[in-house]
């Protein structure tokens, strides 16, 4: 089973689940589950499927109305008094099993809500974990393996892009 999270707009939710439905039809993949707003997170959704990610790369530059697509790993649950540590914390003690082959690797972000740090305090304490964990080298400019750790409030989404540049 794999998870996709799709991000679209606030409020296009719905569409973007019924488009990404209507591709995987055409391309006969075998839907399991659709969950829009996961944890109330407004702007996605998650699609389970029963095939592996190689078999989105036909679906993908199709969409319209999603911007980003990303195999979906984890979802964190940070804790309000600090959650950067938190976030590190938890990121240690996930099994992220490219990271153990890979040459080298970087953390992108987003951030949503009221946090005093932006996503670049993100970036630099992920990345700071996952190196502690797995002694993989970081590399900014060329990295092997690229993982998403997005922050939306305390909601922490965690995963790898399934392209390389926003959809739209």
């Amino acid at each position: 089973m794999t998870t996709i999270r799709l991000v679209t707009n606030k409020g296009l939710e719905d569409i973007a689940a019924a488009e990404f439905l209507q591709k995987a039809k055409v391309f006969e993949l075998s839907i399991q589950a659709v969950t829009i707003k996961p944890w109330e997170l407004e702007g996605i959704v998650l699609i389970e499927v029963n095939q592996s990610t190689d078999k989105m790369t036909s679906i993908i530059p199709q969409l319209r109305s999603v911007y980003q697509v990303l195999h979906h790993w984890h979802h964190l649950t940070l804790n309000s008094e600090n959650p950067l540590e938190s976030l590190q914390q938890q990121l240690v003690n996930l099994e992220i099993l490219p990271l153990q082959f890979a040459q080298s690797f970087r953390v992108t972000s987003i951030r949503e809500g009221k946090h005093d740090f932006n996503h670049l305090k993100i970036q630099q304490a992920a990345g700071a974990a996952l190196f502690e964990r797995y002694k993989t080298p970081v590399s900014l400019k060329e990295p092997e393996f690229n993982l998403r750790v997005d922050l939306y409030d305390l909601n922490c989404l965690v995963g790898i892009p399934l392209h390389h540049s926003a959809l739209y």
